[in-house]
């Protein structure tokens, strides 16, 4: 079979696994794959199945809108959350038998979270609900009755949706909180995230189970992830659990006893913690954190802490593992016996690493220039997406030492499509800075061709390229451009000082590290130094921004969801103590030098075409951002156009709206290659 080039419809033609989860025996690995449904116009999300006895994959759901599996302890369950009827519930699947899932009824909506009792006949799971005690009012002065009204909304699954036309309904939103909204999912008011329990049959239930579930965790806070001690008398968590909790970034551990008892404060953290869990043996709890000394830019770590049962939570000091090697560990980590396995991101690419209780670490995969994503375990099982530029997104395992891949979704794909393959390059900045990134060049054309060049720019700042498969890369690749893909000082995999140097100044050593990459291509000669494009999103956006008023050599740039005026966004987004950290202060006390690092303050110096794309229900990055900077080129008789997308967030979602962004940017880029 003749092999054909990428076009941005296949975008709607692949299949995304996602999340994934192995089952205590080793035996059978749930996975979940999104499809993007053109005639709906939404992705939709449901589970399969793979046995390694067996060696095939089956399709456990249809229901389209399902969250991560996890196995009972015997691995003859599937529990789940969807939102299939609506609400967001628990369901199970009877593996053994198949049939459909039954649900497990709670009156909340169940955010996630789940995690089973060692005796299967129990589920923990976390849920938002309202949080105020009664008697309690919004703020002195409030009208009476006021307080029943956000209650009342509090309850309702979208807080954000409009009345129906023949309801009237007074929807007015009340804001006392710092912190009161979250991209991608809007106003929360007073609600917050709290444990539950729920009690789980041992046979399929035949008929509805009535509505049930104990709440475990107390008070006016958020609880965030959590895991249930082996011996199932009680569950560690995270939380804030302050009166200024939106103002502060640590988050404590917390030991709840789930059938009655007084909580214990486990770990006093100096800055976030996330993702605890238990050893098997239940002598340890590890956990991802940091110390602060950067802030929210500092390097998360991976921590085991000694655990000496709940009645005696000794505030131990909690061991560093990944401090000496500083580079970033991520979630998706497990216990393995005495060790722990966790995914550690380095210099873009993402290996698989173990630590031991006494504080060893060694490295399990870490091939080169290759990923691996969405790392799951249990037994002598590691599953995982494998990543590279040229190589579509499959479950992968582990087992012994043996690789293999599990799925095949992407088979037919596989088979149809020649993809460009990735050169990891290394280069010097100006100031002597050794950098690297990634070029791929168009995979049909000859080695002697010069190529127009893309440069794409990561988001973050703190984010970073490595080896994936990257549609639209590689959609460009097709087109014959030579796409360079950077990791600039800001990005994260490259050490705490790499990492965090860009802090309040924005712009500078930044925008020099990507153009130095573009001087380093230029000087191999295979890039038509008369055709330069760049395109970014959220902090590429940004650096896209700052690009064009620094440089007149770019043909055409497109920045998404940028920030362009760090005075004005400040306050304006969901993140306003990171942007305190990243802008170098607040209005009072930094103004002169955010505007500085602002793009929009040197719009007169713009010459290049430029196009601006966002969503307009950002809450990240408002699209006033986009806004200002257009308004500015606008004035002074510039090219620029804007781009909105009704209804989305930070990052597009609707498949339509996908695919109109690459389309759109084709059309842009290739109209300004042609003149």
């Amino acid at each position: 079979m003749q092999k054909r080039m990428l076009v941005p419809p296949d975008l709607l033609a692949l299949a995304y696994p996602g999340d994934i989860a192995v089952s205590p025996n080793g035996e059978l690995v749930a996975y979940t794959v999104t499809r993007l449904d053109q005639d709906k116009d939404e992705s939709k999300t449901d589970l399969y199945l793979f046995e390694f006895g067996s060696g095939n994959s089956r399709r456990l759901t249809y229901g389209g809108k399902e969250g991560k599996g996890c196995f009972s302890p015997d691995s003859s369950r599937l529990a789940f959350v969807s939102g299939r009827d609506g609400k967001s519930q628990i369901y199970i699947i009877e593996l053994a038998f198949g049939g459909e899932p039954w649900r497990l009824t709670t009156e909340e909506n169940v955010a996630g979270n789940l995690c089973w009792f060692p005796c299967g006949t129990r589920l923990a799971y976390s849920a938002k609900v309202f949080s105020q005690e009664e008697g309690w009012q919004p703020y002195p002065g409030a009208p009476e009755g006021d307080s029943a009204r956000l209650k009342h909304l509090a309850d309702k699954p979208h807080a954000d949706k409009q009345p129906e036309p023949d309801k009237k309904e007074n929807l007015v939103k009340v804001v006392t909180r710092f912190s009161y909204r979250r991209d991608g999912s809007g106003y929360f008011g007073d609600v917050r995230e709290h444990v539950f329990v729920r009690e789980v049959p041992i046979v399929p239930p035949q008929s509805p189970l009535p509505a049930e579930g104990r709440r475990i965790t107390s008070g006016d806070f958020d609880y965030t992830s959590c895991d249930v001690s082996p011996d199932g008398s009680c569950i560690v968590t995270s939380a804030r659990r302050s009166k200024d909790a939106d103002y502060v970034l640590a988050r404590d551990l917390w030991v709840f006893p789930v059938d009655g008892g007084t909580e214990e404060l486990l770990y006093a953290a100096p800055s976030p913690t996330s993702n605890p869990r238990f050893s098997p043996c239940g002598e340890y709890v590890s956990f991802l954190g940091h110390a602060g000394e950067s802030a929210t830019s500092t390097t998360t770590g991976l921590y085991l802490l000694p655990f000496f049962g709940q009645d005696r939570c000794a505030h131990s000091d909690a061991i560093a593992v990944t401090k000496p090697i500083d580079r970033p560990a991520l979630p998706g980590g497990f216990w393995q016996g005495k060790r722990f396995v966790f995914p550690l991101a380095d210099q873009g690419c993402v290996h698989i690493y173990a630590a031991s209780v006494d504080g060893t670490v060694e490295a399990l995969l870490a091939a080169q220039q290759t990923s691996y994503l969405s790392l799951a375990g249990a037994g002598k099982t590691l599953a995982y997406i494998k990543g590279r530029f040229d190589l579509l997104e499959e479950i992968w395992a582990s087992r012994e030492g043996a690789e293999r891949a599990l799925t095949a979704h992407n088979m037919q794909a596989t088979a149809e499509l020649l993809l460009a393959p990735a050169e990891h390059i290394a280069f010097v900045s100006e100031d002597g800075q050794a950098l690297d990134g990634w070029l791929l060049l168009p995979p049909d054309q000859a080695e002697q061709t010069v190529h127009p060049l893309m440069l794409f720019i990561h988001g973050g700042p703190h984010g970073w390229y490595g080896p994936r498969f990257m549609l639209d890369a590689q959609v460009f690749a097709a087109l014959g451009y030579a796409v360079l893909l950077t990791n600039p000082r800001g990005s994260e995999s490259y050490g705490q000082r790499f990492a965090d140097i860009i802090d309040g100044n924005w712009g500078d050593l930044d925008c020099g590290d990507v153009l130095a990459g573009v001087k380093a291509v230029n000087a191999r000669g295979v890039i038509d130094q008369s055709k330069l494009f760049a395109q970014g999103w959220s902090y590429g956006g940004y650096l896209a921004c700052w690009l064009v008023t620094r440089t007149t050599e770019f043909n055409a740039v497109c920045a998404g969801a940028p920030v362009s005026n760090l005075l004005s966004g400040y306050g304006t987004s969901d993140i306003t103590l990171a942007d305190e950290r990243e802008y170098g202060g607040s209005p009072w006390e930094s103004a002169p030098q955010m505007l500085r690092s602002s793009p929009v303050t040197f719009a007169d110096r713009v010459e290049t075409p430029f196009m601006l794309m966002h969503g307009e229900n950002d809450l990240r990055c408002p699209v006033s951002q986009s806004e200002e900077f257009y308004t500015a080129l606008k004035r002074q008789g510039k090219d620029a156009v804007l781009i909105r997308y009704p209804g989305e967030s930070h990052g597009l979602k609707r498949p339509l709206h996908r695919l109109d962004k690459l389309t759109r940017q084709i059309a842009w880029f290739e109209y300004h290659r042609r003149r």
